[in-house]
């Protein structure tokens, strides 16, 4: 899943927390330009699984339970697959499950829960909308703020908290 590195002669260490930001830089990449280029191939049932995926997602207590913490995981996971699914491309499809996501399982580890999961929901929100609307240029941007908000949000909650 990322979370280790491997060096010759030393062996498996846990990656820096900070070695994080390449799974973010990663899906910037490839899901707002899965929106940009395929984002007409989306159809009411992508619509229809996103709203249903984000409404399972927003109806989450979380707090520190491991059991809604997996929960999260694989909705949040879910999510953005869908959206990757749009291209119909399994190259794509399979970059992207190759990607793991690290950092959300990091977030179980530091013990934090999901403080920003109201905000995670609303921004899948401007992204769903977006894209039934048809508008993919503001569906792309929706997807790259969400990316890059979710890449800040991480660093300030796991990161510079660490650096306190």
């Amino acid at each position: 899943q990322h979370l280790l590195s491997y060096e010759r002669n030393k062996g498996y260490r846990v990656r820096p927390k900070h070695d994080h930001s390449a799974l973010f830089e990663a899906r910037l990449l490839i899901e707002p330009s899965a929106i940009r280029y395929f984002g007409h191939r989306a159809t009411s049932e992508h619509i229809a699984e996103l709203r249903g995926l984000n409404g399972r997602l927003k109806k989450l207590d979380i707090g520190k339970n491991f059991k809604r913490y997996i929960e999260f995981f694989q909705l949040n996971d879910e999510f953005h697959a869908v959206i990757v699914s749009i291209c119909d491309n399994q190259l794509i499809n399979e970059a992207y499950k190759n990607l793991s996501y690290g950092p959300q399982w990091a977030r179980f580890a530091y013990g934090k829960g999901i403080p920003d999961l109201k905000i995670d929901v609303r921004e899948h929100d401007d992204i769903i909308d977006e894209l039934e609307k048809g508008n993919l240029a503001r569906a792309e941007k929706a997807s790259e703020d969400h990316i890059l908000n979710g890449l800040k949000r991480f660093n300030e909650l796991y990161l510079d908290s660490d650096q306190a």
